[in-house]
């Protein structure tokens, strides 16, 4: 039973499929928590590959953080494109002392007093990833745009394959960190 309390979810990956061409393949939700109240989660380091709006999504958080995930949807169509959301809880009470930072997904929105600092809003993956096509979401060299983009303060020490972070003069975006 609610609340939902300290639980981190960290080195994920979710991936909606990876045969385009499945049949009777259906939409998926990342991480979509939707009773709260979640207190006190630590939710990074993932890399979420779905084709529907929730990505990551809690709502009814309190003093908690998203940091350092990659949220991309291969679609880019409806339902979606796949979002980070801190939202009210379903009884309207607000999200309150929540952080999201370091990220890279397509939207992020959050209501209350949510800090959102170094994310990056993807428009497209051209020229960011390595090879999005083969799901390959490892940062490409000269994505200038999310390389040392980010701040260390509350970022995972280490990315989701285990590299020490950071290795240039700044955090990676998402949850690579480039070799």
């Amino acid at each position: 039973d609610p609340p939902r309390e300290r639980v981190v979810l960290r080195g994920n990956i979710i991936i909606n499929y990876t045969d385009p061409n499945q049949p009777f393949r259906g939409t998926l939700q990342g991480i979509g928590c939707f009773d709260g109240p979640y207190i006190d989660w630590v939710v990074e380091n993932n890399l979420v590959v779905v084709d529907h709006w929730h990505g990551i999504s809690l709502y009814g958080a309190f003093n908690s953080r998203i940091v350092n995930n990659t949220v991309v949807d291969p679609e880019w169509g409806s339902p979606g494109p796949a979002w980070i959301y801190i939202s009210p809880h379903k009884d309207g009470t607000p999200s309150q002392g929540c952080l999201i930072r370091n990220n890279i997904a397509a939207t992020i929105t959050a209501t209350g007093d949510t800090l959102q600092d170094h994310n990056y809003l993807l428009k497209s993956t051209d020229n960011l990833f390595i090879d999005p096509q083969q799901l390959d979401f490892h940062l490409r060299n000269g994505a200038t745009q999310v390389i040392n983009a980010g701040i260390a303060t509350l970022a995972p020490l280490a990315d989701l394959e285990g590299r020490a972070r950071p290795l240039g003069s700044g955090v990676d975006l998402g949850c690579y960190e480039l070799e």
